[in-house]
């Protein structure tokens, strides 16, 4: 599986539950669920959401956990599949809010908002999308990747879906991206609050959905692969430690082939 990553930061599936510990948390990589399990995992069915809804045909509307072997190949087998479909483009701009509201499974999954912490997954879209991150701004003490509750305002990360430009973060067609959202870099648009991503007293939000927009005419039945979504500390740190790392074991390997 090639993927175009946007950022360098490896996937360590291991547990941390609090800013201290700076360690990588698997929210989920859907692997141990028998195929297929239709809207049940992390997200619900793109229609459910009625801020966007209304721009939604009835069908395809779907987000189902599945076994795939080549294409689109997960990590290393299921994958969750969404496919929708934008109704004519007049109600532009053309977006989908897709929502963890109290899915049956991993509902409202409580996420670090303490700087530098950020969230990590792969996407894989059938046409060019712009996505952003909606964070909930809760106060429930839940530990991370636990049920953080619905209540709170929410903000957009990494871009604005409703506007014409700065929508998100660009994602190509047909090929897998790796997108990180650093809660403390990336901008943040209000949604429902007010441009300031704020963690509550335990310095904690909840995903509350992903942003998928995208341009005038892509009204065709879209399908989006995503998979390996984890909780990362401090993003801009790992990077740079992984490509010093890189650097030295090239360096060591000319040295030894001198």
């Amino acid at each position: 599986m090639k993927k175009i990553l946007l950022s360098c930061i490896p996937a360590l599936v291991v547990l941390g539950t609090s800013q201290a510990s700076a360690q990588t948390l698997l929210l989920e990589n859907f692997e141990s669920y028998t195929t297929p399990l239709t809207n049940q995992v992390l997200f619900r069915q793109p229609s459910f959401s009625g801020s966007t809804s209304a721009k939604l045909d009835a069908t395809p509307n779907e987000g189902v956990v599945r076994t795939v072997g080549g294409f689109p190949l997960g990590d290393p087998n299921n994958v969750l599949h969404v496919a929708f479909n934008f109704k004519d483009s007049g109600a532009e701009p053309l977006w989908l809010r897709l929502t963890t509201f109290n899915a049956p499974i991993l509902p409202n999954p409580t996420v670090g908002l303490w700087p530098g912490w950020g969230l990590q997954f792969d996407i894989y879209p059938s046409v060019p999308l712009y996505v952003t991150a909606l964070i909930r701004e809760t106060e429930a003490n839940a530990p991370l990747g636990g049920n953080g509750g619905s209540s709170g305002t929410i903000e957009f990360v990494g871009g604005n879906p409703t506007q014409t430009s700065g929508r998100g973060k660009e994602v190509p067609a047909n090929a897998w991206t790796t997108l990180v959202f650093d809660f403390g870099s990336d901008p943040v648009f209000g949604f429902t609050g007010n441009g300031v991503l704020q963690g509550g007293t335990d310095g904690k939000g909840v995903l509350e959905a992903l942003g998928l927009a995208t341009d005038p005419g892509n009204t065709a039945p879209i399908n989006v692969w995503l998979d390996n979504f984890q909780l990362i500390p401090e993003p801009s740190t790992v990077a740079l430690t992984v490509l010093g790392g890189l650097a030295m074991a090239v360096w060591g390997a000319r040295r030894r082939t001198a």
